[in-house]
């Protein structure tokens, strides 16, 4: 019993130790957070003296390398491309063709290419089968005489014209994007009736020429094209035949356009920047209703040559800064950000936009004077359409407060 007492005893004491520990400790915290704000603001309002940073700098180098040296040939691209087009011919005799009428039919053709990609543009050349049936009325012939009834008008009878035979076609395109195309087409076809006349067997060389347009989808394995395409005769006899196909060409690639492989060395280097801090104060401008915020050195770059990079720290205030303004936006329509460069607001722009402000609401203005190589350059924001002065005022003042940011005198008032 009198060893139970004795342990009770001894953790009754240990228990009153901690917690006397705790209380100074935390006694202890409290005061030091107490003081910290004096000095911050002891700090802003007298200046702060130069800082020395440390940063990691980055240069990456690009270099082109070929996994193998390839011919024109191969560089390029080339592939062998399988066509099957169908589509409908039209024959419109002349008006010296007395009793014709115009012929209409299925037209199909067969074709195996080859094609080169010239960058933006694609030739494709090869050789082919085609055929047609057309039908339509024509005079009645007996032995080479037209047949006449007793009145003297002459006899019609429904016919159908059936011809195939081989092509040879050229179609260079010019590539509006990677995958759409168009171009002029050239055909040679032997045998063809460019009459379209049951009475004339077709023995002739026949010349068309037209336009194509396509689509065409790019694969490591397989090239696919749907490709529609308006083909007219240049040497017709007394008619005019008009092709209107649509085809779908599948293509086998020999050799893609090669793709240069870019190999990147990023090379790490640390350097120290010196920035300096000057005493940071902002005032109002009023007009009507504008509210114009000028800041005095609260914006700090580091000095260096190239595109502004903005401070750490003055990112942290532009944060603080924007989520008041962000709060009061419909209190205000347009911000116009003034600097010594657009790529200085920018700048300011993306840090703001980052911290919740509209970007639609955000705009850049001209620039202003001011040295463009300053760590500190001027800066001033300016809101149209300020619904409630004040309140517009009383935001930013509210951000200032917490950052202990003293505000200056402007238009003969001093707050």
């Amino acid at each position: 019993m009198n060893k139970l007492c004795r342990s009770f005893g001894r953790l009754l004491t240990l228990g009153f130790c901690v917690a006397g520990t705790t209380a100074a400790w935390a006694q202890w915290s409290a005061d030091d957070s107490e003081k910290k704000p004096a000095a911050t603001e002891k700090s802003q309002q007298e200046g702060k003296k130069n800082e020395e940073t440390s940063s990691v700098k980055t240069k990456t180098t690009r270099k082109v390398v070929r996994s193998k040296k390839k011919t024109w040939f191969e560089e390029m691209g080339t592939s062998l491309i399988f066509s099957a087009d169908i589509g409908v011919l039209a024959g419109f005799p002349s008006v010296a063709l007395t009793d014709y009428r115009s012929k209409f039919g299925l037209t199909v053709e067969g074709k195996a290419l080859g094609s080169i990609l010239l960058n933006k543009f694609m030739i494709d050349a090869g050789l082919g089968w085609w055929f047609y049936n057309v039908s339509g009325i024509e005079p009645v012939f007996e032995n080479g005489v037209r047949s006449l009834d007793t009145d003297g008008t002459a006899f019609k009878d429904d016919v159908s014209i059936k011809l195939s035979g081989s092509l040879f076609d050229v179609s260079p395109s010019y590539r509006f994007t990677n995958s759409w195309f168009a171009g002029p087409s050239l055909q040679l076809r032997y045998p063809s009736d460019l009459g379209y006349n049951s009475q004339i067997e077709g023995k002739s060389l026949g010349i068309y020429v037209g336009t194509q347009a396509g689509y065409q989808i790019f694969d490591d394995d397989l090239n696919t094209r749907f490709v529609a395409r308006f083909m007219m005769p240049l040497n017709y006899k007394n008619w005019l035949g008009v092709f209107t196909t649509v085809g779908v060409q599948v293509g086998l690639p020999i050799s893609q356009p090669e793709t240069l492989t870019v190999q990147e060395t990023t090379i790490k280097t640390t350097e120290k920047r010196i920035v300096e801090y000057k005493k940071q104060y902002y005032k109002f401008k009023i007009t009507r209703d504008l509210v114009k915020l000028v800041l005095d050195n609260l914006v700090v770059f580091y000095p260096e040559p190239g595109y502004p990079t903005i401070t750490t720290e003055s990112q942290s205030f532009l944060i603080d800064l924007s989520q008041s303004l962000a709060d009061a936006e419909k209190n205000w329509g347009t911000l116009l950000i003034e600097t010594v460069s657009r790529d200085h607001a920018k700048v300011i722009r993306d840090s703001l936009v980052s911290a919740g402000m509209p970007e639609n609401k955000i705009k850049l203005g001209p620039v202003i004077q001011g040295d463009i190589t300053s760590a500190n350059p001027p800066v001033e924001f300016t809101f149209k359409g300020v619904k409630n002065q004040p309140q517009m005022m009383d935001a930013v003042r509210r951000a200032m407060q917490t950052l202990a940011i003293p505000e200056t005198c402007a238009d003969g008032t001093c707050n």
